[in-house]
C-alpha cells in the first residue's frame, strides 16, 4: 500500500467523511490519547498507524458479532519511535488471540481496502461518491491506545 508520504490524517482532511461513508461506527470507538479526545476528534490529526489500528479493531468487532457473539471486545496499541525506526514505521499490537484467528485475516483485508480508499481519494472524487450515495438512497514520537467494546450491534 503506497502512503504518498502521509504520516498523519492532517494531510488527509477527507478521512472523517470517508469513515462516515464506509465505517461510521469507528468514529464512536474509545481512544486513549494524550489529549483525552474522543476518536471522532482525534481522527482529524492522528498518525496513520493509529487510524489503521482503529479501523482494524472495528472490523474485528463486526466480524465477531457477525459470527453470532453478543459482544466483541478488542484492544490495541500503536507505538512508534522514529529516532530508532525509519520514519513512518508503526508497531501495532492487538489483543486478538487464537480464538479469533479466523476473523483476523478478513479484518486485515478490509482494513487494507479502506486504508487504500483513504490514502488514494481526493476531495473531488469524495464529493462525487457522496453525491452518488445520496442519490441512490501532527506527528510525534509516542503511542496511542484503543479499546473497542461492542455489545449490541443494533444500538451501537
Amino acid at each position: 500500500m503506497q502512503s504518498n508520504n502521509h504520516l498523519t490524517t492532517a494531510s488527509l482532511p477527507h478521512t472523517s467523511a470517508i469513515l462516515k461513508l464506509y465505517l461510521p461506527h469507528v468514529l464512536e470507538t474509545e481512544c486513549f490519547n494524550e489529549e483525552g479526545l474522543p476518536f471522532a476528534f482525534e481522527v482529524k490529526r492522528t498518525e496513520i498507524g493509529h487510524l489503521l489500528e482503529h479501523i482494524l479493531l472495528e472490523y474485528l468487532c463486526e466480524f465477531k458479532i457477525a459470527k453470532g457473539h453478543t459482544e466483541a471486545v478488542f484492544a490495541g496499541r500503536t507505538k512508534w519511535n522514529w529516532l530508532r525506526d525509519p520514519r513512518g514505521k508503526f508497531h501495532i499490537h492487538l489483543n486478538c488471540g487464537k480464538k479469533d484467528a479466523d476473523i483476523l485475516k478478513p479484518a486485515v483485508e478490509k482494513t487494507i481496502d479502506l486504508m487504500r480508499i483513504i490514502l488514494q481519494t481526493d476531495i473531488s472524487s469524495l464529493a462525487m461518491q457522496r453525491k452518488l450515495l445520496i442519490g441512490s438512497n501532527g506527528s510525534k514520537n509516542g503511542k496511542q491506545e484503543t479499546k473497542l467494546s461492542v455489545k449490541n450491534p443494533v444500538t451501537r
